[in-house]
C-alpha cells in the first residue's frame, strides 16, 4: 500500500513538473517582444426561434420541357401548404440529358424557412410524401444574434486575457480585432434529437504590449 502511494506521488509530482516546464516555456518566448497575439473564443448555445429545411426535387422525362413540368407540379403541391407555415426559396435549378438514355433529368433545390418548430418533422414528411427526391437537412438558428453576439464576443476576449495572465508578463491591451460571429449547428444540420439548439461564436485576436 505504502509503495503504491509513493508510486502516485511520484507521478504527480512529474506532471507538475513538465506542467510548469511547459508555462516556462511558453512564457520565455516572449521574453524579448514588445508585444504579444493571443487569440480567444467564446461561444453560446441558445434555443433556436427559426429553422431551415433544404430539399431537392428531380424530375425525368424525354423532354427537358415534360421533365420541368412534373417538377413545377410538384413544386406547386408544396407551395400548397409550405406558404402557410413559412417562406420558400429556390436556391438552384438545372437540367441535363443523360448520354446514354437520352432522357433529361431537371434538378431544382429550395429551402423552406419557419418558425413553427414544432411543424419540422410532420413537414419533412410531408415534402417526402409530395414528391421531394431528398430532405438534406434542417438548419436551426436564431433571428436577432445581436445580444448573443455580445456575449460570445465578452466570453471570447476573456479567453484571450485567461491566456495573457497565464504567461505572468505583465500584459495590457493594445488592440482587439474581430474574426467576426457566426451560428453553427453541424455540418448536416440539426436533428430534432439535437435539442434544436444553435450555437453562436465568435473569435478574437488580442495584440498586448507589457505595463
Amino acid at each position: 500500500m505504502m509503495k503504491k502511494s509513493f508510486i502516485r506521488a511520484g507521478v504527480f509530482l512529474l506532471a507538475c513538473i513538465l506542467c510548469f516546464g511547459a508555462m516556462t516555456s511558453v512564457s520565455a518566448a516572449y521574453d524579448d517582444a514588445d508585444t504579444v497575439t493571443l487569440s480567444g473564443s467564446g461561444s453560446v448555445s441558445v434555443p433556436a426561434d427559426t429553422a431551415v429545411i433544404r430539399f431537392c426535387i428531380e424530375t425525368h422525362g424525354k423532354r427537358e420541357s415534360s421533365a420541368k413540368t412534373q417538377n413545377d407540379e410538384i413544386l406547386e403541391e408544396v407551395k400548397s401548404y409550405g406558404d402557410n407555415l413559412g417562406r420558400i426559396s429556390e436556391e438552384s435549378y438545372c437540367s441535363f440529358e443523360d448520354p446514354v438514355s437520352g432522357r433529361v433529368t431537371v434538378s431544382r433545390c429550395l429551402s423552406l424557412t419557419t418558425e413553427d418548430l414544432d411543424s419540422v418533422t410532420s413537414l419533412s414528411e410531408r415534402l417526402i410524401e409530395s414528391g421531394v427526391t431528398s430532405v438534406q437537412g434542417v438548419w436551426y438558428s436564431v433571428k436577432n444574434m445581436k445580444a448573443f453576439e455580445q456575449e460570445a464576443l465578452r466570453l471570447a476576449i476573456q479567453n484571450a486575457e485567461s491566456k495573457a495572465q497565464s504567461l505572468g508578463l505583465g500584459l495590457r491591451v493594445s488592440e482587439i480585432s474581430d474574426y467576426g460571429c457566426y451560428q453553427r449547428c453541424g455540418c448536416f444540420g440539426c436533428q430534432e434529437n439535437d435539442g434544436m439548439i444553435t450555437t453562436i461564436e465568435c473569435n478574437v485576436s488580442v495584440v498586448y504590449k507589457r505595463r
